[in-house]
């Protein structure tokens, strides 16, 4: 979609969340209305466009997010533990990424990390950790005439 391109491309010269959450809105509402795309693509998107502000939320970082944000900051306190709800509305994913982003930040600043490549860091801090990731749906999704794709590639 050419509105959410053009979207994008606005996130590129900004500093911080605060001074860029209107045009990240913009382009996550027109990210999340193409077919296919949900909050995890949508933030790929927007941190490969701007890393010095945001960040992949995907269920390995976020499961770091949450257990560090219950200990220290609470910031997350009105969402789930889970991200598979995907029945949310898109003004409720957004909010919950903006909040996630904060969380991260605050959790980056303590940890002394640098923001810029915290997704990439606490994706390797919880696949050293052995954490399960769940493939957002049922073997039926998941097979090709009774055979899971695992063994297909087999």
């Amino acid at each position: 979609k050419p509105k959410a391109l053009d979207a994008l491309n606005n996130l590129a010269n900004y500093a911080a969340l605060n001074a860029a959450k209107d045009a990240a809105r913009v382009a996550l509402t027109e990210l999340l209305e193409c077919k296919g795309v949900r909050l995890a693509m949508a933030s790929t998107y927007l941190r490969f466009r701007n890393p010095k502000v945001f960040q992949i939320i995907d269920q390995r970082v976020w499961r770091n997010v949450k257990k560090w944000d219950k200990k220290n900051a609470n910031i997350l306190k009105d969402y789930p533990d889970s991200l598979t709800d995907c029945t949310r509305i898109h003004s409720e994913q957004i909010e919950l990424y903006f909040s996630y982003l904060e969380a991260l930040r605050s959790m980056c600043q303590k940890d002394g990390q640098d923001f810029e490549y915290a997704d990439r860091v606490y994706y390797i801090v919880d696949k050293k950790e052995g954490n399960p990731v769940d493939n957002y749906g049922s073997n039926k999704r998941n097979t090709k005439n009774g055979v899971t794709r695992k063994a297909i590639s087999e």
